[in-house]
């Protein structure tokens, strides 16, 4: 019961902020039923694939883990069973926190709302929403309100999000972090251009800005650090650009100001916030596993007629090795900002980017060989091959391959592949279009670039498409920005439809 009240009430709590943020962000009411029907769409998807999992056929043929939970989909398997440790540690008073930031989210949803998955899937749907309106935003103040409606649809029914936002899995929260932080980067960026020799900055998106690095750093780091390369390259360039223009070195402060704040918050403020490390999730995991197995002792002793004064079992006697605690040291802000750095720029070497890439090199969908990026000239001559599969694959020709293929997902992978093309060769030929007005802006930069770089470390890092198929819209999104100014090409115009 606790279950549907709580389902139902996630369900109104989406519809009112559907309603509410589309008309606070200014859009026009037909823009505003656009997004309505994405929300209503994403949330009646996720109600009839939940219900579809419930089916005896389904739960007979093993396809079906448990409610909501896929066995094609293993990741899903492993966070319901982290959230449902979660509750169970909390309410058995044990302290058990996860040092991922997602299995503590579902382990804070399940523990204080409801142990279903459902729970944290129309939490996606509400997510998916407030992703699509800030995408929106961005759009608008690239190229106005026109093409808002379409946009809306193609970006809304995009094939892998819609799936991935019915399951339990982090996509669709990392999508959700990944577009925050970019648009609150941007709207600082934004205000720095066009407000020139005006007072007009709202420093509430500066604390907000480092808090989305922190929970966007939590998920997954990779993300953070794709950003802090392109705010620090946009600042970069518009340094350069101040020497000829000194109008530009207020964008460029600005700029290098953020790349201070992410760095800062991925410190001081980290170790203030949330210090928790592997060894305090497996503390807490032994913790746990000591205290039920002392209580399955207890009532086996019970049902086997044991003595009343026999001895109580340890938890001792059944807990894991202990592990000296690790937690982060509180430094002071100078030094968390160099130790940022440090981190920063070990994760970014190739050495990093070697290892990380052969460690994704598993299950059928791997292309490349192991320690192919483990030197500069290895990375060059594998960009492209990775290029190609961060951007377009699978490939259709993969259906009937047997090495390479992706399963059931290929055919997903085949319906994408419109989107897929007209995002990426459209985003690409709108924005060497207006190739001039995009390098003077440092919030059309900023999404320029951010989608460009995270492309790139999807192809040198993830040598695999199922992989790829889940970790690129994050970036790949940003070229929607940039797709309308497409059809001012005269060619790509005679294919627009007519008014």
């Amino acid at each position: 019961m606790m279950q549907i009240f709580a389902c139902a009430g996630l369900v109104a709590v989406g519809i009112a902020l559907a309603l509410f943020v589309p008309r606070r962000a200014g859009f026009d009411p037909a823009l505003r039923r656009v997004i309505v029907i994405v929300y209503a769409a994403r949330t009646s998807a996720a109600l009839v694939i939940f219900a579809v999992s419930l089916l005896p056929a389904m739960q007979s043929s093993q396809r079906v883990i448990g409610p909501g939970i896929w066995a094609a989909l293993p990741d899903t398997g492993a966070y319901h069973a982290s959230g449902t440790a979660q509750a169970e540690a909390k309410q058995l008073g044990i302290t058990l926190t996860m040092h991922d930031g997602y299995s503590a989210l579902v382990g804070f949803l399940y523990s204080n709302i409801a142990q279903s998955p459902l729970v944290v899937i129309l939490c996606n749907s509400v997510a998916d929403m407030l992703t699509l309106v800030m995408l929106l935003v961005l759009c608008r103040r690239a190229q106005g309100p026109a093409h808002l409606p379409w946009l809306a649809w193609v970006i809304g029914f995009w094939p892998s999000w819609l799936g991935w936002s019915t399951q339990l899995l982090k996509d669709s929260i990392l999508f959700t972090l990944s577009t925050a932080m970019i648009f609150v980067a941007a709207s600082v960026l934004y205000r720095a251009w066009c407000a020139r020799g005006t007072p007009r900055y709202g420093f509430a998106e500066w604390p907000i800005l480092g808090a989305t690095a922190i929970v966007a750093g939590l998920f997954r780091q990779a993300l953070v650090d794709v950003l802090t390369t392109a705010v620090a390259a946009v600042s970069l360039w518009f340094f350069v650009r101040a020497i000829r223009r000194p109008a530009y070195l207020r964008s460029a402060a600005t700029a290098a100001l953020l790349v201070v704040v992410i760095l800062l918050s991925h410190g001081v403020l980290r170790s203030w916030i949330y210090p928790v490390t592997v060894e305090d999730t497996i503390r807490g995991y032994a913790e746990l596993r000591a205290v039920k197995m002392q209580k399955a002792a207890a009532a086996r002793s019970q049902i086997e007629g044991a003595p009343a004064d026999a001895q109580p079992v340890s938890p001792t006697a059944y807990s894991a090795p202990a592990v000296a605690p690790a937690r982060v040291p509180q430094v002071s802000a100078g030094e968390s900002i160099m130790e940022g750095l440090r981190q920063y720029t070990t994760r970014l070497s190739l050495k990093s980017l070697s290892n990380l890439r052969d460690a994704n090199l598993l299950g059928g969908t791997q292309f490349g060989a192991a320690g192919a990026s483990s030197t500069a000239v290895g990375t060059a001559l594998l960009l492209p091959v990775g290029l190609a599969h961060a951007l377009f694959g699978p490939f259709p020709w993969t259906l009937s391959a047997s090495n390479g293929s992706t399963g059931a997902l290929r055919y997903v992978a085949v319906v994408e592949w419109p989107w897929l093309v007209a995002l990426v060769v459209g985003g690409a030929a709108g924005a060497v279009r207006r190739w001039r007005m995009i390098v003077q802006r440092p919030d059309l930069t900023l999404s320029l670039v951010y989608g460009v770089l995270g492309v790139i470390a999807l192809a040198v890092a993830v040598p695999n498409d199922g992989l790829l198929f889940r970790y690129r819209l994050p970036f790949l999104a940003h070229f929607a920005v940039f797709l309308p100014f497409a059809f001012e090409w005269p060619v790509i115009r005679k294919l627009a439809p007519t008014r």
